[in-house]
């Protein structure tokens, strides 16, 4: 479900986390 929030509104998924907790799960 993850990939597909973001694929769906990646402005949605920028509000729920902050930047450290986007690179924990991106990286």
């Amino acid at each position: 479900w993850f990939f597909k929030v973001k694929i769906t509104d990646r402005s949605e998924l920028d509000g729920l986390m902050d930047a450290d907790a986007y690179k924990a799960h991106t990286a």
